[in-house]
């Protein structure tokens, strides 16, 4: 299988039961949208997306300024002087206001270390991406085995249940059997011994279920109604060869884990990029306007006003060349190599970990497929063994003990059957988990974003 026909496949569910029944869908739905982890994750998400935004500030997008300034001066002078006998008294006032006005406009025109930056903080918002999708992942994992759980339980206590029954008009029978003297009280011990065996049973079921219950309410919000009864997906891998090619693409701890070794990569060139000459185009654009009135001899109401105006224009292109930072580049591109070393072994651990998984999981499920077959046979045999042995117990071919065991025989192949029918849900879920396609998107659930 081809990696484009991989990614257009499409996990679906068998709806084979009527409309009314709780599908493993809804349960997903619902629990996806009860999950306030989840929606924590996404918010956060959402607000990290914005250092995209403030990383491209620092790169050819203008920075600008408005300055202005007004002052006002106020100065009085008085002169006296005696002339003869006469006093001559005069009195100047000087008032000065003056105005300045501009802008200024910066734009980054070249920075390495900016750009490298900008995509070192889209690869980073692209690494928490992958680890929400893993965490979404995680929760429909346990919503399945929560919804399979449930449907065991309720299996194994209807199982029980029919069994516990069943062997009580067995034991009326035989006592009224053991009473023409048919039976011995032996005989009858015995069955009363598995009535005894199977009522243990049926309680451990029913505590199972009642467990099965309280997590299933705790994960989707609400207790199991009339869930579907045999859920199982469709479009699985065919071979290993598309599963192992699948998770290399999708699954997200192995995303999370290249995308944070290309993160790291540009933030070595980042680092790198400092020792790089920086170009920056900045102008400027002041108006000066000064205004001074004199104000002579309030006698005579002699007034002089000077106005001075001055528009001045800057337009420069500054070349910057880092030479020597007390040591700190040096010592964040070291700093920023050995995380890239680490990210790098992180890496190596996480693909030989996620293809283990995915062909452990490959072959469970291709197991199981086995299995299931083999416990189908079984349970006919147990099943024919039972109807013959109650057949020849009818003619006294046989004592009630050997009927009794094939009887226990056909439970046990029943119950067997029935846990690995959820076993293969369960295990078919770890694959998909393995190679990325338990997602809400791939799902198509109606989740609230």
């Amino acid at each position: 299988m081809s990696l484009k026909a991989i990614f257009t496949v499409v996990v679906t569910f068998s709806l084979t039961t009527p409309s009314l029944a709780q599908t493993l869908f809804d349960a997903m739905v619902l629990a996806h949208n009860n999950e306030s982890t989840l929606t924590v994750q996404r918010a956060q998400l959402n607000a990290e997306s914005e250092n995209i935004g403030l990383a491209k500030s620092k790169l050819w997008r203008p920075n600008i300024s408005v300055t202005g300034t007004i002052s006002h001066d106020r100065t009085r002078v008085r002169d006296k002087t005696i002339l003869n006998t006469t006093a001559l008294d005069q009195e100047t006032t000087n008032r000065t206001i003056d105005q300045t006005y501009g802008y200024t406009i910066e734009l980054p025109l070249l920075d390495f270390s900016a750009l490298k930056n900008i995509e070192q903080t889209r690869l980073s918002l692209s690494v928490d991406s992958s680890k929400l999708i893993q965490a979404e992942q995680q929760l429909l994992q346990k919503v399945v085995e929560s919804y399979a759980s449930v449907l065991l339980n309720r299996g194994l206590v209807a199982l029980y249940e029919r069994s516990s029954q069943d062997l009580n008009l067995q034991l009326q029978e035989n006592e009224q059997m053991a009473a023409a003297g048919r039976r011995t009280i032996g005989n009858i011990i015995n069955i009363e011994a598995k009535i005894a065996s199977t009522r243990v049973q049926l309680q451990n079921a029913i505590g199972g279920l009642e467990k099965a219950n309280e997590d299933f309410r705790l994960l989707v919000g609400k207790f199991p109604d009339n869930l579907q009864s045999s859920p199982k997906f469709l479009n699985m891998p065919e071979t290993l060869e598309a599963a192992l090619l699948a998770a290399a693409a999708l699954n997200p701890t192995m995303l999370a884990a290249k995308t944070q070794v290309k993160a790291s990569k540009m933030a070595v060139a980042s680092a790198v990029a400092r020792l790089l000459p920086t170009l920056d185009l900045t102008h400027t654009f002041t108006h000066t306007r000064d205004k001074t009135a004199q104000f002579g001899d309030t006698a005579t109401g002699q007034q002089l006003d000077t106005v001075d105006s001055q528009n001045e224009f800057n337009l420069a292109l500054q070349l910057s060349m880092p030479l020597y930072a007390a040591g700190s580049t040096r010592a964040k591109i070291r700093q920023v190599k050995k995380q890239l070393a680490s990210d790098q072994l992180a890496l190596s651990v996480t693909q030989n970990s996620t293809f283990s998984e995915t062909t452990t999981a490959w072959n469970r499920v291709n197991t199981n497929k086995e299995t299931m077959v083999l416990h189908e046979e079984s349970l006919l045999l147990a099943i024919e063994a039972e109807n013959s042995s109650a057949f020849r117990l009818e003619r006294a071919q046989i004592a009630i003990d050997d009927y009794l065991l094939t009887r226990t025989a056909r439970v046990l192949a029943e119950e067997n059957r029935l846990r690995a029918k959820y076993s293969m849900l369960t295990d078919s879920t770890k694959l998909l988990v393995a190679i990325g396609f338990l997602t809400a998107d791939l799902l198509n659930l109606p989740i609230e974003k």
